[in-house]
């Protein structure tokens, strides 16, 4: 679901069924669910929420394994807030941040990027990611082993 009354919301639910979910090493049903508000302004700004479910996760905080740094294949926990902030300098200019909430264990992912259109089809972003939480926390450099992470990234389409 999808509109707009002086703000833009969405809402997105998916329910996963496994019909193998009775067998004990089976992940069960569950749910997840994405429900957000934007607002744009000024015709260069664009600020955005989300709040994430994700029913196959853990509810309370548990004790994490040391992560490979294969960062965000999943969301390990069931409450999370995504926000973004984005700014539409002229036609070749952006930048955004962007943040990540795990409300069950407090850590998150803070992710600045700035982008420029070099031609029609081709892109070049420069952003990072850093993270903060309790040493056991799904985004804490120290399970992950790595406090920032820096990246450029050159997308052309054809």
């Amino acid at each position: 679901m999808k509109g707009d009354i002086k703000l833009g919301y969405h809402l997105e639910t998916t329910f996963t069924y496994n019909q193998d979910s009775f067998e004990s090493e089976n992940i069960g049903d569950f749910f997840q669910s994405v429900v957000g508000l934007d607002y744009s302004f000024a015709g260069k700004w664009i600020i955005l929420g989300e709040y994430f479910y994700n029913g196959r996760g853990f509810a309370e905080k548990t004790t994490l394994p040391v992560s490979d740094f294969s960062l965000l294949d999943e969301f390990k926990y069931r409450h999370y807030v995504y926000s973004q902030v984005s700014y539409q300098h002229d036609v070749f200019l952006n930048g955004n941040f962007l943040l990540i909430l795990n409300l069950v264990d407090k850590s998150l992912i803070v992710s600045p990027n700035i982008g420029y259109t070099l031609f029609q089809n081709t892109n070049l972003q420069v952003f990072s990611q850093i993270f903060y939480g309790d040493n056991g926390g799904e985004f804490s450099p120290g399970r992950l082993g790595i406090s920032q992470a820096y990246y450029m990234r050159l997308t052309v389409k054809f």
